[in-house]
C-alpha cells in the first residue's frame, strides 16, 4: 500500500485473511496421548540446562507434542561430562513422566530413524557459526586408543670356573630397547647353579618391573627342560633353585620358555663371562652388581618364614597406580573383596596410554596420575617453588588439579603439607588468645575514709 495508489481487495487478499483467521483459531497446543500407541522421547543437554520433549504420532503420521520439560543444572551437575549430562536429562525425564511410561509402550528409536523434521528443527535452533571450520578429526582421538604391546623377551646365561662365577641377563622391551644386566656371584658354584642364578635374577627383575607377559630364552638345555618338565631334577642342590624358579614363574603367570643355541645367546654369554672374569686376581676393578640368590627352604619353620615375609613387606612400597594398571591392561584384581569393588567402580574414569595412567575429571579433562615421590615434588613446586605463593591446603589442591595432576589422597596431602610448611608457620597470623584462662580481679579502693 502506497500513498496515492488506490487499494483493491482481491481474491488473494481474501485467501490470506482466511488463512490467518484459521491459524489463530487453531493454535498449536499440547495433545492428549493416544492409548496403545508408542511414545517418542527427545532429550537434550546443553552447557547449563537439560530438556526433554515427549511426542506421539497421530493418525496422519504427524508428531504431536505431549509434554515439555526443562530445568537448570545445579552447581554439582555443571561438573558432569557431556555423556553424563545426557544421562541426567534422561533420568530427569523418566522421573517426571513416569506415569506416561507406565501406561504406554516404550519403543527405542535409533538416531538414524528419527524424523528428519525433528533433526532439522534441532539444527535450526542450534546454528553453527559462520567462522566455524568443519573437520573430520575427533578431538583427542589418539588418547582413546589403547595399544596392545607385545611381550618382553628375556635372555639369560651363567658362567662359572675356579676363580669365580657370573650371570648375565638381557631384556628386550616391546619397543625393541635392549636392557643388559651383568652380575658377579659372590659364592663359588657349578655352571648349572650359575644358570639358575641368572634365571632367578631375571625373573625377580621382571616381577619388580611388573612384566607379566614374558618370553624367556636360555642356552642351558638342562635348566630349560627341567622347568618344562622334560627332564627330572636329580641333584639335590638344584632342587631348591628349581622350586623357587617355578614359584616365580607362577607369580608372573604368562611365561614361555624356549631353548636357544649358544651362538644366538652371545650377548648374555659375554656378560656372564665378563662378570666371572672380574673376580680374577690382578684384574682392574669395574663396578658391576654383586648378587647371590638364596632360595627359600620349604622345610624351615613358620616363624622364620613369617619374619622373612614381614621384612620383605616393610621394604617394598606398593604404588597405588599399579593396581589400576593391572586391572585395565590384564584384568587382575586384588584378593580383598572391598578393593575389588572399589577398583571396578573407579576404573571407567581411568585411562592407560603410553605407559602413563590418566584420570578423566568431571569436565572431561585427562589428569596425569602421580606417585608418592612425584606428588611430593608437585606440592613443593606449587606451594613454595619459583611461582609458589604459599597457599593454604584447599587452594593448593585446586591449583595442582588445575595444572593437570591427580592422586587419590591429594586433598589430605595438600592440607598436611601446607600445615607443616615452616615459612607459613613463621609468617602466619598470630592468634590473639591468652595462654590460660583469665581470672577477674576486684580493684581496691584508693580513698581512705576518716572518722
Amino acid at each position: 500500500m502506497k500513498k496515492g495508489i488506490p487499494f483493491e481487495w482481491d481474491q488473494a487478499c481474501s485467501n490470506a485473511f482466511q488463512s490467518i483467521k484459521s491459524y489463530l483459531m487453531k493454535p498449536p497446543v499440547l495433545a492428549a496421548p493416544i492409548p496403545r500407541k508408542p511414545l517418542i522421547l527427545y532429550i537434550a543437554a546443553q552447557e547449563r540446562s537439560v530438556g526433554a520433549l515427549l511426542a506421539q504420532e497421530n493418525g496422519e503420521k504427524k508428531e504431536n507434542s505431549l509434554y515439555y520439560l526443562s530445568r537448570m543444572m545445579t552447581p554439582n551437575e555443571l561438573k558432569y561430562s557431556p555423556i553424563e549430562k545426557l544421562c541426567l536429562a534422561l533420568v530427569f525425564a523418566i522421573q517426571k513422566l513416569k506415569h506416561y511410561f507406565q501406561a504406554h509402550i516404550i519403543v527405542y528409536i535409533p538416531q538414524k530413524a528419527v524424523k528428519g523434521q525433528a533433526l532439522a528443527d534441532f539444527l535450526a535452533d542450534h546454528p553453527i557459526p559462520d567462522d566455524w571450520k568443519l573437520t573430520d578429526e575427533l578431538p583427542d582421538e589418539d588418547a582413546m586408543v589403547i595399544e596392545v604391546q607385545p611381550p618382553w623377551k628375556m635372555y639369560f646365561d651363567g658362567s662359572a670356573h675356579r676363580e669365580g662365577a657370573g650371570a648375565g641377563v638381557v631384556f628386550v622391551t616391546s619397543q625393541g630397547k635392549v636392557l643388559p644386566y651383568s652380575f658377579t656371584l659372590t659364592q663359588h658354584c657349578t655352571n648349572n647353579v650359575a644358570e639358575y642364578q641368572a634365571l632367578i635374577l631375571g625373573l625377580e627383575m621382571a616381577i619388580d618391573m611388573r612384566q607379566l607377559k614374558l618370553h624367556i630364552f636360555g642356552d642351558s638345555e638342562l635348566v630349560i627342560n627341567q622347568l618344562l618338565g622334560s627332564y627330572e631334577v636329580k641333584k639335590p642342590e638344584l632342587r631348591r633353585y628349581y622350586d623357587y624358579a617355578q614359584k616365580l614363574i607362577g607369580w608372573l603367570g604368562n611365561v614361555t620358555l624356549q631353548h636357544v643355541p649358544r651362538k644366538e645367546n652371545k650377548k648374555d654369554d659375554t656378560l656372564a663371562t665378563l662378570a666371572s672374569t672380574l673376580t680374577l686376581p690382578g684384574q682392574k676393578q669395574i663396578t658391576i652388581c654383586q648378587k647371590w640368590i638364596v632360595p627359600p627352604d620349604e622345610n624351615e619353620d613358620e616363624e622364620s618364614k613369617l619374619e622373612r615375609l614381614v621384612a620383605v613387606a616393610e621394604a617394598v612400597k606398593v604404588d597405588w597406580r599399579q593396581t589400576m594398571i593391572d586391572y585395565l591392561c590384564y584384568g587382575i584384581l586384588p584378593e580383598d573383596p572391598r578393593r575389588k569393588t572399589e577398583i571396578r567402580r573407579c576404573a571407567p574414569r581411568f585411562l592407560y596410554y603410553k605407559d602413563t595412567l590418566y584420570r578423566r575429571s568431571f569436565e572431561g579433562v585427562l589428569l596425569r596420575c602421580l606417585g608418592e615421590d612425584e606428588a611430593t615434588q608437585a606440592m613443593q613446586e606449587a606451594h613454595s617453588g619459583v611461582c609458589g605463593s604459599h597457599q593454604s591446603g584447599p587452594k593448593l589442591h585446586f591449583h595442582i588439579k588445575r595444572m593437570g595432576y591427580y592422586w587419590p589422597i591429594m586433598v589430605k596431602d595438600c592440607l598436611d603439607y601446607a600445615r607443616r610448611c615452616k615459612a607459613c608457620q613463621f609468617h602466619a597470623n598470630f592468634i590473639h588468645q591468652p595462654p590460660e584462662m583469665l581470672h577477674p580481679t576486684v580493684a581496691s579502693c584508693h580513698l581512705m575514709l576518716g572518722d
